[in-house]
């Protein structure tokens, strides 16, 4: 990993950026690089693998479930960008500099707290229905709490929290459910990284 891309970063792409991010221009430049970095040869795109290379995500058991909800998130827009950049559509296994943005976007410190809850949803919301079922909850919790834990205790959490926030009683969670659930400055903590 280093060498340096070929390509520019266009002065309208970099306004494209700030418009639809929390990031400034200086902030822009430096992920450019740092996304440059990353793609050692040059090719407009790095894989999941040279993703998991950035320290925010390193050892976050959601990572592939981040750069997932993004990429469905933000497709239009990826290709879009892709257009631009090598007029190609990036592969599955292949984050463009669009999706970098946006998947780091979520965790700046300015980005406003609905957007982390949004995210924070959507990768607890494991079959996509847009409903955080008890299997969603149990998947999500297995990853989070991760080895320690045995099957009894996150089925144990899991009933908690459902006996605590599922007001309606319907086995899954909604949004507003979810959001009762999770403590807004904790979640800003765990879902805020420098850029």
């Amino acid at each position: 990993m280093g060498a340096t891309s070929s390509v520019q970063l266009s002065d309208r792409h970099v306004e494209e950026i700030m418009a639809n991010t929390d990031f400034d221009r200086k902030q822009v430049q430096r992920l450019w690089k740092r996304f440059n970095l990353l793609d050692a040869q040059g090719k407009g795109y790095i894989s999941k693998s040279d993703f998991d290379f950035l320290p925010e995500l390193a050892n976050n058991p959601m990572a592939d479930r981040i750069l997932q909800c993004l990429r469905d998130a933000n497709d239009d827009e990826g290709e879009a960008a892709a257009k631009e950049d090598k007029g190609r559509k990036p592969k599955p296994d292949e984050v463009d500099f669009a999706t970098f943005v946006r998947a780091l976007d979520c965790f700046s410190p300015s980005a406003p707290p609905k957007r982390k809850l949004d995210l924070m949803y959507r990768l607890y919301d494991f079959d996509g229905d847009g409903l955080i079922s008890r299997q969603d909850l149990t998947i999500a919790m297995d990853r989070v709490i991760g080895l320690g834990a045995t099957k009894e205790r996150i089925e144990a959490v899991v009933d908690q929290v459902f006996a605590a926030v599922d007001e309606d009683q319907s086995g899954t969670l909604d949004f507003e459910e979810f959001c009762s659930f999770v403590d807004a400055e904790d979640l800003s903590s765990r879902m805020t990284v420098p850029i």
